[in-house]
């Protein structure tokens, strides 16, 4: 009887001894596991900062233009992050900038400085024509920077013809403005803020995958194709209109419907290991001529600025600003985008390499220092209103 309680308790002290090596050896694989995760997250955050800080120009290096620039921001939620970027670079690029919104009297206040521009983000759905005209008339230069091309084309190209100078950042219209009548246009694509869009650390939340912006008809046919694999990803997606996605109760839990405020954009992309950027169509009713959506959008630039890798649908003026399979990944239907994502969700060495040159491209050439630039010396050139 001794013998066989001995052996029994020799079989138990065996088990505790195996479930404690278990535990022990789990444990030391989490600990690994984290270290090495934190490490690389870690270094990769590094990476980022001393990208950023090489490559951000500091203000007492740039040389302003001796000019007085009156901005009239858009002021709604959708072009904050715009509106930030313009005036920050003008306050660095013009001898002094005011700043002022559409629903103030531009007029009055531009007779009151004498501005050298007065310069309008987008124009429709803000300021009014006839104070455009007003501002004319005491020959003062205007210049509009139209946002919503070709979306709203029907209305810019009316809108535009107020104006003495007009930008856009949609390639394909600059020739319907010419064809309207307006006597100086140009091709100005949008940027990135690199004192508001940057590697930011921590982050807001981490996610494998990420989409902000409203969900447009094509938008919302091309996720619906994806659902079946959304559900397996840890997804966050953000913006108006996503209640009406086929399975929206099976991602309801992933999908903010009061969207992201538009400053907050940057901690969110920093903490994706994968932005996607899906273009809205360019087939909608404000656009009855179909001018074709051939430009990036803003959100192309930002988040380039954030150190994270971009999926973002092909167009054909992207590889103009980015290289593609070196700055960032594009996609042409939700089978390769989610190919592309697996594919780079698994090897995280290749995919912040991708982020980090991005990130360069981004800064050494994407800016808004770098787009007032450019427009200050298009004004500035024979012909032009300061020429």
């Amino acid at each position: 009887m001794r013998a066989k309680r001995k052996l029994r308790l020799q079989r138990k002290m065996r088990r505790a001894n195996n479930r404690t090596r278990r535990i022990w050896q789990i444990r030391q694989a989490g600990y690994a596991a984290g270290y090495g995760g934190g490490y690389s997250v870690g270094y990769h955050a590094g990476r980022c900062s001393m990208v950023h800080e090489r490559l951000t120009v500091p203000a007492a290096q740039i040389v302003p233009y001796d000019k007085t620039v009156m901005y009239v921001s858009q002021g709604t939620p959708g072009f904050r992050t715009i509106d930030r970027g313009i005036m920050n670079a003008l306050g660095k690029l013009a001898r002094e900038a005011i700043c002022v919104t559409s629903g103030d009297p531009v007029a009055l206040l531009a007779e009151l400085h004498r501005p050298d521009l007065v310069l309008v983000l987008n124009g429709i759905f803000s300021i009014g024509t006839d104070q455009i005209d007003r501002i004319r008339a005491m020959g003062i230069p205007t210049a509009v920077w139209v946002a919503d091309d070709p979306y709203f084309s029907d209305q810019t190209r009316v809108m535009a013809t107020h104006y003495d100078v007009v930008f856009t950042h949609e390639i394909s219209c600059v020739r319907m403005y010419e064809e309207a009548g307006c006597r100086s246009v140009h091709y100005l694509p949008f940027a990135a803020d690199p004192d508001l869009f940057r590697p930011t650390h921590p982050p807001a939340m981490q996610t494998d995958l990420l989409f902000i912006g409203m969900a447009f008809p094509n938008r919302l046919a091309f996720f619906n194709r994806l659902l079946p694999w959304l559900t397996r990803r840890n997804v966050l997606i953000a913006g108006g209109g996503w209640q009406h996605l086929a399975g929206y109760d099976r991602l309801k839990d992933r999908i903010w419907l009061t969207g992201i405020d538009p400053l907050s954009t940057p901690l969110f992309y920093s903490g994706a290991r994968i932005v996607i950027n899906l273009h809205r169509s360019d087939q909608e009713t404000g656009n009855s001529e179909r001018f074709p959506g051939l430009s990036v959008n803003p959100r192309t630039f930002e988040i380039g600025a954030c150190g994270t890798l971009q999926l973002v649908d092909e167009r054909a003026e992207l590889s103009r600003h980015y290289t593609p399979g070196q700055d960032l990944e594009t996609f042409s239907s939700p089978e390769e985008l989610a190919e592309k994502a697996d594919y780079f969700l698994s090897r995280e060495d290749a995919r912040r390499d991708r982020a980090v040159t991005g990130l360069k491209k981004t800064l050494r050439h994407h800016t808004y220092v770098h787009r007032l630039s450019r427009m200050f010396q298009l004004l500035s050139q024979p012909g032009g209103v300061w020429g």
